[in-house]
C-alpha cells in the first residue's frame, strides 16, 4: 500500500500504480457516500400525494431520433404538517437515454406506487420536507454501489497485493 505521499507524487508522476490506488481509494469514498444516503433515504417518511404529471420527456434534442436523450419526469404535491410541497424527483436515481432506451424509463416509472384514489406515495425528508422522491433506494441499487465501488480497490489488490 502506497502513503499519502506516495500516492500524490506517484499520480503526479503518471505512476500507474498510484493512479490506481488513488481512484480505487476515490471510488471507495464515492460509494461509500452513496450508500450512506441511500440508506437514509430509506428512512424517510411517507405521505398520499397528488400527481401532476408522471412521464417521459425528451431532456437533450438533436435532430436525428436516434441522437435524442430522454429523461423520467415528474410533479407531485404534498402535504406536511398543514405546508404544502410541489415536488419534481422521481428517484435518486435519475436515468437519461438514448431514443431505444426509453423502455428503461418506462418500466422505471412503474416503481411508482397509487393507491385507489390515484394519488402517489410521496417519501420525503423528516427534517426537510421539501425533499422528496417517489421512488425510493432499492437494495438491488445499494448492492450496485457498493459492488462498482469496492471493485476497484479489489482489482489493485489481486494484480498489486496486499
Amino acid at each position: 500500500m502506497l502513503s499519502f505521499t506516495e500516492t500524490l507524487q506517484g499520480v503526479h508522476t503518471g505512476n500507474v500504480k498510484a493512479t490506481l490506488w488513488a481512484a480505487s481509494i476515490y471510488s471507495l469514498t464515492c460509494a461509500t457516500y452513496s450508500l450512506f444516503f441511500q440508506w437514509r433515504i430509506r428512512q424517510w417518511k411517507s405521505i398520499w400525494g397528488t400527481p401532476l404529471y408522471t412521464g417521459v420527456k425528451t431532456w437533450a434534442s438533436d435532430n436525428s431520433i436516434s441522437e435524442q436523450e430522454y429523461k423520467a419526469k415528474t410533479l407531485y404535491t404534498y402535504s406536511v404538517e398543514d405546508s404544502v410541497y410541489e415536488g419534481n424527483r422521481l428517484s435518486p436515481w435519475v436515468f437519461v437515454v438514448s431514443h431505444n432506451a426509453r423502455s428503461l424509463l418506462h418500466q422505471q416509472l412503474k416503481g411508482v406506487t397509487y393507491n385507489s384514489q390515484g394519488q402517489v406515495k410521496v417519501f420525503y425528508s423528516p427534517r426537510v420536507p421539501h425533499k422528496s422522491y417517489l421512488i425510493l433506494p432499492g437494495f438491488g441499487g445499494m448492492l450496485m454501489t457498493l459492488i462498482m465501488g469496492g471493485l476497484p480497490i479489489i482489482l489493485y489488490f489481486l494484480k498489486y497485493g496486499f
